[in-house]
């Protein structure tokens, strides 16, 4: 008989789910308005009703990952998921908002294949991707690398295709939604922390030893996971709440419902500095 791996920590999870019982409870009803959501199929619809919709989707696959890194004590892991998931919301509602940008956005693709492709020949050499494969990475690039060139110096002329398909950096963009102003310090700026090579990514993970000296404190981050899966609980909701309002929808109970769950299931945390995103968005 073949061993059966078990992948997960039972303690940390028993632990997660006696501190967050309110939030368990409340699941099944979460579930619900996230199949009268996104448990659908679209038809006949345009660009920019797929890229809603999409965006939505991964946005409850994200909180499953949170779910899943956060309730097994890994809450480094899931603020790292949550950066990710609050960037996506944030172009979710830039998008809606502006929607003479999408294909900006969409064509940004060609840039970003452009760009792998060069540094997959450039790593790996010539022959890695079919010649054919990169003559259409190259015609699709020549057509759109235009939209995205930025002067570099105005006195010499020099210009470079820009790093990104809009001028506005995430910041910026979240700034022009009130509810994601107000996650930028809980999802974007305390979580890229752990996304990247800081300080603070070290200083969070050291541990006193009791002879004195120090140690890499592999256990869990009870406090991290708390904090990510609140964040994306809220990311979730807002998702949710673009999609109803883009789509024509109703479910005006049941989202009321669920944005009441999370207001009181995460009343416990301590508050972050700057933010007001607690309660649902008018």
């Amino acid at each position: 008989m073949r061993a059966t791996a078990v992948i997960g920590h039972e303690k940390d999870w028993t632990e997660f789910a006696s501190r967050n019982e309110a939030f368990t409870a409340c699941l099944p009803r979460l579930n619900e308005l996230i199949g009268l959501t996104f448990m659908r199929h679209l038809i006949g619809a345009g660009f920019l009703d797929k890229v809603v919709f999409f965006l939505g989707n991964e946005a409850v696959e994200e909180f499953g990952e949170v779910l899943v890194l956060a309730g097994n004590g890994y809450g480094t892991g899931a603020q790292k998921i949550v950066r990710g998931m609050f960037e996506r919301m944030v172009t979710l509602s830039h998008l809606i908002r502006n929607p003479e940008d999408s294909d900006a956005w969409v064509d940004f693709g060609d840039v970003s294949d452009h760009r792998l492709a060069n540094a997959t020949v450039t790593a790996l050499g010539g022959g890695i991707i079919p010649d054919e494969v990169i003559k259409e990475i190259d015609r699709r690039y020549e057509l759109v690398k235009e939209k995205y060139r930025v002067s570099v110096c105005k006195k010499c002329g020099t210009t470079r295709i820009s790093h990104t398909w809009t001028r506005l950096d995430v910041v910026a963009m979240a700034n022009n939604d009130d509810f994601l102003k107000g996650m930028i310090i809980e999802a974007y700026l305390e979580p890229m922390a752990y996304t990247h090579a800081t300080r603070r990514s070290i200083l969070a993970r050291v541990t006193k030893l009791e002879n004195g000296g120090i140690g890499f404190n592999a256990g869990s981050s009870p406090n991290e996971a708390d904090r990510a899966m609140c964040a994306a609980h809220k990311l979730l909701l807002y998702a949710i709440e673009l999609n109803h309002k883009y789509f024509g929808m109703d479910n005006l109970d049941l989202r009321n419902q669920c944005w009441g769950d999370c207001s009181a299931v995460w009343k416990r945390l301590p508050k972050v500095e700057a933010t007001e995103a607690e309660e649902k968005p008018a």
